[in-house]
């Protein structure tokens, strides 16, 4: 029987690599934004080097925050100013290639938007800030070894507020709601305005005859004729004056729906 090896529970999997966070991708686009135009950092505060998730963005972000900028011409037709950022770059991560930088510069979708992806990685650099200020006083309240824990967990608690606070006075709350785009009238609500604009159009009083604009317009389309009306249509026929050299009563023309019964007691009625 062929011999399957199996993995040791401690063996490293490399398919149980979680995906990098939503985050990792704007601080490349970030990055991506600088390596292309680097006169852009101008225009992007609130951010340093520990505010990257990765010590390779951290790393390439303080290479090029410190290497001199180059004149936008020149850089525009060479890469001395990106190799010396990447020799820069690798005295803190070794990791950081040429490609790598490549790739950044690919998937940097717009270089305009820098300050909305500058503002976006401070605002996760905040969130872990918090967390990781929490877990430290969770950490020392539950801590069994300190003899005397109380001023330990004073201390980051303090730590903790601070943080707060800073947090606080870097994203200021918004001073009222923000506007909203109407909803549109539902299919059921449409439906309804249409069945009760049809239904009272007949009664519908006319605009020219009392001055007045009407309640509801009428559809475009013509009303459907019944057979109450075709009968209420039908012109009467004209009655017959009584002949003066007969002293018989005339007989009345009937409509045109008389029977022979009708006409044969009419018949009576004159003899």
């Amino acid at each position: 029987m062929p011999h399957t090896s199996t993995p040791e529970p401690d063996e490293d999997d490399l398919y149980a690599v979680p995906p990098p966070q939503p985050v990792f991708h704007v601080e490349q686009a970030l990055l991506g934004a600088f390596l292309l135009d680097p006169h852009r950092l101008d225009d992007v505060n609130g951010i340093a080097a520990d505010s990257f998730s990765t010590a390779a963005h951290a790393a390439l972000y303080a290479a090029i925050s410190t290497v001199p900028r180059p004149d936008p011409a020149g850089h525009a037709k060479n890469t001395k100013w990106l190799d010396r950022v990447l020799a820069t770059g690798r005295e803190q991560a070794r990791g950081l290639t040429a490609s790598y930088l490549h790739t950044l510069v690919q998937v940097c979708p717009w270089p305009s938007h820098a300050p909305a992806y500058a503002r976006m990685v401070e605002a996760e650099h905040a969130r872990r800030r918090l967390l990781t200020a929490a877990e430290h006083l969770v950490h020392t309240a539950h801590d069994v070894c300190l003899p005397h824990p109380v001023q330990p967990v004073l201390a980051e608690a303090d730590a903790l507020a601070a943080v707060v606070d800073d947090i606080a006075n870097r994203f200021p709350p918004r001073s009222g709601v923000l506007p909203r785009t109407p909803a549109p009238p539902s299919v059921w609500t449409t439906a309804a305005n249409q069945a009760r604009s049809c239904a009272c159009w007949p009664n519908r009083p006319d605009p020219s005859s009392t001055g007045a604009s009407a309640s509801c317009s009428a559809p475009s389309w013509p009303r459907p004729s019944t057979r109450a009306d075709a009968s209420r249509r039908t012109p009467a026929t004209p009655r017959t004056p009584p002949s003066s050299s007969s002293s018989a009563p005339a007989i009345r023309a009937g409509p045109p729906t008389t029977t022979a019964a009708h006409a044969a007691r009419s018949t009576r009625a004159t003899r």
